[in-house]
């Protein structure tokens, strides 16, 4: 979060201005199924292991491990992979409409992707996207038209 200091008259002589706080790496390499994580607005979860449900509200999921659903909300980012790579959720993805995927393209086959739906039983969709896809050429890569890459791998 910020916390911005603007003072009428600064009679304490504190400085005005806005303070960022640093964000929270944390690295989740488990095999915990049924424990779910959450992610808050300054903080990072790096998913290598095995997990449950991952609740994103403004922070960062990356990865290249497994989790049972993702659902990100507010200012989040997906950024699947260890530049490249697949991070898997196995029922259902949910980008809201302030969210972004972030996927990091090195090549034509070395790309991020979501791999989603493995274990999706339930009616309707596995994937709900309404945020914004933001693709990142990676050490000098350059994109070409007609290029394809399925950032998405339905299982």
């Amino acid at each position: 979060g910020k916390l911005t200091i603007a003072s009428s008259n600064n009679t304490s002589q504190t400085p005005n201005g806005t303070q960022e706080s640093p964000k929270v790496t944390t690295e989740y390499k488990d095999n915990l199924p049924n424990q779910d994580i959450s992610v808050g607005g300054n903080d990072i979860a790096v998913v290598t292991g095995t997990y449950g449900n991952v609740e994103v509200n403004g922070g960062v999921l990356k990865g290249t491990g497994t989790v049972r659903s993702a659902n990100l909300s507010g200012t989040s980012t997906i950024a699947p992979g260890l530049s490249p790579g697949t991070l898997t959720i196995l029922e259902t993805f949910t980008l809201g409409e302030m969210a972004t995927y972030e996927a990091e393209i090195q090549s034509l086959t070395a790309y991020d992707q979501l791999r989603v739906g493995e274990s999706f039983s339930g009616g309707g969709n596995a994937v709900t996207l309404q945020g914004t896809l933001s693709a990142l050429a990676y050490e000098g890569f350059s994109i070409n038209a007609g290029d394809a890459f399925t950032m998405f791998r339905p299982q």
